[in-house]
């Protein structure tokens, strides 16, 4: 179905104050609110309000944003994302330096972090154990931790030579987070120890982990994980798997089980300015999508990079995510419009469209 994924003119789509958006947030736990990072304010827009249901086919928002925080941070929003086991709160960042949390029923600033330099990434998690917030950015040589239920910073974790880009907490574990640096360096943490877990190198695959090969690994004085600096990384929803791409957009996928290169020959993308480069990977871990500035959004089989679908709008594509639930991938972009992308019925697979056909017809009988 996400093979269907298309562009139409009737897209539906929901729109700001005509400013860029910068990031997207959709919530999981009722996959109903989205948060959109709109210069320095934040606004929340009730997904459910476009579902009226013509032939349950999801329409434009009628209305606007439910909720709205003016001016949140000093400088552009560069993140968002919501508490993981409920709408009650969320988190913010900018490239100011800092991260803020908040109450979403009052929209009153909750928390509020401040780095010494400018902040690239942002990682919140919330587990049985613990409930951290993890902080980096280009200029940093150290993740720093913060405990979300305090405010209170607890401790560093140092290992990248560069400044790290990209933070992401695995699924499966609560204590285990990746991290990608300028140094082209991918390297796993588990913050209840002391030092790095693991560093990824690229040359560690099925082949050279035998026992014929393994000089390869051993002659490998400096263990990189890609070619120029990792910009984005991203765990699937099982945590089986790590996607990452690097500012040359080379992209590998790396098996979790014993943190090998899978060898996934994904397209080269040649593009020499590309002002946006963040994956989204889809719900059932099928296809990857890269927002890709100007060059719009390409989406890619997962497990064999065979290309999917291009989708082109008339201006830049700055950000993008998947529905949690529903088969449909938001982008936002420079002129302020967030727009839904949904499979076209005329490019589905037969047995789709009898599905399809088969789920609407039961929901219009109730």
């Amino acid at each position: 179905r996400y093979s269907a994924i298309d562009t139409a003119k009737e897209c539906p789509y929901l729109t700001t104050e005509h400013k860029a958006i910068t990031c997207l947030g959709i919530e999981a736990t009722e996959s109903r609110y989205i948060l959109t990072g709109v210069g320095r304010s934040v606004k929340i827009f009730d997904l459910n309000e476009r579902r009226f249901r013509v032939r349950n086919k999801p329409q434009a928002l009628a209305s606007g944003p439910v909720a709205t925080v003016q001016r949140a941070h000093r400088n552009v929003i560069t993140g968002l994302q919501w508490y993981s086991h409920d709408t009650g709160m969320f988190f913010s960042s900018s490239n100011d330096g800092s991260v803020k949390i908040w109450d979403t029923n009052t929209l009153k600033e909750v928390y509020s972090f401040q780095l010494e330099k400018a902040l690239a990434c942002v990682a919140p998690f919330h587990g049985t154990g613990h409930s951290a917030l993890a902080t980096s950015g280009p200029s940093m040589d150290r993740i720093a931790l913060c405990d979300t239920r305090t405010g209170a910073s607890t401790h560093s974790l140092v290992g990248h030579s560069g400044g790290c880009n990209t933070l992401k907490w695995s699924p499966k574990s609560e204590y285990i987070l990746a991290s990608g640096g300028e140094d082209s360096t991918i390297r796993l943490w588990d913050i209840r120890k002391r030092g790095v877990l693991h560093s990824f190198d690229r040359n560690r695959n099925k082949i050279s982990i035998r026992r014929q090969y393994s000089h390869i690994i051993r002659d490998t004085r400096v263990t990189r994980a890609h070619l120029f600096a990792v910009c984005s990384i991203g765990f699937t929803v099982d945590g089986q798997y790590l996607l990452s791409v690097d500012k040359n957009l080379e992209t590998i996928l790396w098996d979790m089980g014993d943190f090998t290169n899978c060898l996934v020959k994904y397209p080269t993308l040649t593009f020499k300015s590309c002002e946006s480069n963040q994956i989204a990977i889809s719900p059932n871990n099928s296809v990857i999508s890269f927002s890709l500035g100007s060059h719009g959004v390409r989406i890619y089989e997962l497990d064999t990079g065979e290309p999917v679908t291009r989708l082109l709008g008339n201006t830049r594509v700055l950000c993008s995510q998947f529905h949690p639930t529903l088969e449909e991938l938001y982008t936002g972009d420079a002129s302020g419009r967030v727009t839904v992308h949904t499979p076209n019925i005329r490019h589905m697979n037969p047995n789709d469209v009898l599905e399809e056909n088969e789920n609407e017809e039961d929901e219009w009988s109730e």
